[in-house]
């Protein structure tokens, strides 16, 4: 995007997002061209048009190749929109499920995500549709003192006396439906 970054260095700002965004829509091919886009959206305050015009893109292309998609993720990674880019990735892994570099570009992101989860200051369990505990981290295990292994598969509700129970059940399944809730404090035995 030569002419974005000359006209990016004269402060002629609008003009040079519309020639980076030129430039991503002419070679939908080189990423470099849609992050230049995305960073320049980023300092012009014009976030979500970026952001709209990297779906669109990985809309378009995410089932060609694995790039759409990373760019996006990174660009979500950047503005803190974590929750965004694993679905994000996960979408791209369904369309793309034998893409190497998609995999191993998804396989460091998880990772990343459950190494901050296991070291976290705060106790942490992740409950599966079914009920079942899919993730638990230090915390949790030093407050409540179970093993991983006791509680990993095991229904969470059954982890609770009938009282907790009774006031935990209507907001789980708030949350299945996409209700946010926070904050909530439940009692282990």
């Amino acid at each position: 995007p030569l002419l974005g970054d000359a006209l990016w260095t004269t402060d002629a700002r609008d003009e040079a997002l519309d020639a980076y965004r030129v430039a991503a829509c002419l070679d939908r091919t080189n990423d470099h061209f849609a992050d230049a886009y995305f960073r320049a959206s980023r300092v012009l305050g014009r976030i979500e048009e970026a952001v709209r015009f990297l779906r669109g893109r990985f809309e378009r292309y995410g089932g060609k190749s694995h790039r759409p998609a990373v760019t996006l993720a990174e660009a979500l990674d950047a503005l803190d929109r974590d929750a965004e880019a694993l679905a994000l990735l996960d979408a791209a892994l369904a369309r793309r499920p034998d893409d190497g570099e998609l995999l191993l570009y998804a396989a460091r992101a998880f990772a990343l995500v459950n190494k901050l989860l296991e070291n976290a200051n705060a106790p942490i369990l992740v409950v599966a549709r079914s009920r079942a505990i899919t993730v638990v981290n230090r915390a949790f295990l030093t407050l409540t003192g179970y093993t991983r292994e006791k509680l990993l598969g095991r229904d969470f509700l059954r982890l609770l006396p009938e009282s907790e129970r009774r006031r935990l059940l209507p907001v789980y399944i708030g949350a299945l439906r996409g209700e946010p809730s926070s904050n909530v404090e439940i009692s282990v035995p």
